[in-house]
């Protein structure tokens, strides 16, 4: 039946005062049509509702190796209560940390490849402001490039301010691992300087804040026994925020 023929016999039903013949009609003809109009409406809906009450990220952590399975409100309540003392709207703004990334330097390392894929997507994708962990996995993740020079975030008097909690890299080292990566035997000897002494070091780069005396992070890493790392990671779309957050954790 052609569209004109299904216009037709509509017109009639409603000369004959028949509204349930056309209803009928229009049931029977259209009601194909009438789903997927009604479908893309509340698909439209939805979005709209979705963009209007999604809230703006601006503060994206890592909190890495974080075992504590109860820390889950104390971590919601730490971004909550940092951004309402910078004086932004919760309804707004919220902050975003990810506690479910593991890094293991010894037994069960089966979720170490999803942990450094996943951190590499964020950081080079900018979706990631910052990684806290145990020194031991975060020097791993500092030697690996993911962290800035402080001294591109800092300034001079931040720098000398926070001297006593800097940690480093050192530069020599790392061309030392590259150069041996032809022989990956000669690896596993090479082991890395302590980044608490850069005195120890050919040419220390100050990438991680030590927050060992953080009240809050202590509270949520109650297992940790390494000390505890702060890095600002590379492409982090938030770097003021971040430092920011960084005093505020150290409660500076």
């Amino acid at each position: 039946m052609t569209f004109r023929d299904k216009l037709k016999k509509i017109q009639e039903a409603v000369k004959a005062g028949k509204g349930g013949a056309v209803f009928e009609y229009f049931y029977d003809y259209y009601k194909f049509e009438a789903f997927v109009i009604i479908a893309v409406l509340y698909f439209v809906g939805s979005l709209t509702y979705t963009k209007l009450t999604e809230k703006e990220i601006v503060l994206s952590g890592a909190l890495l190796n974080q075992y504590n399975i109860l820390a889950e409100d104390l971590v919601l309540d730490m971004g909550n209560e940092f951004l309402t003392e910078q004086g932004l709207d919760l309804k707004e703004k919220k902050a975003e940390f990810n506690t479910s990334l593991r890094y293991a330097h010894s037994g069960d390392s089966s979720f170490n490849d999803a942990t450094i894929q996943g951190l590499v997507a964020q950081c080079s994708g900018g979706t990631l402001d910052f990684i806290t962990g145990d020194m031991e996995a975060m020097t791993i993740f500092a030697y690996g490039e993911y962290f800035y020079d402080l001294r591109e975030i800092l300034t001079e008097e931040e720098m000398e301010l926070f001297k006593p909690y800097i940690l480093y890299v050192d530069l020599d080292y790392q061309r030392q691992v590259e150069a041996a990566l032809i022989t990956p035997e000669v690896i596993p000897t090479m082991v890395p300087p302590d980044m608490r002494y850069p005195e120890k070091m050919v040419e220390p780069i100050p990438v991680l804040i030590d927050l060992r005396d953080s009240a809050l992070l202590s509270e949520i890493y109650i297992d940790l026994v390494d000390v505890l790392c702060f890095g600002f990671t590379v492409n982090g779309p938030n770097p003021d925020m971040t430092k920011e957050f960084m005093y505020y954790l150290m409660d500076m």
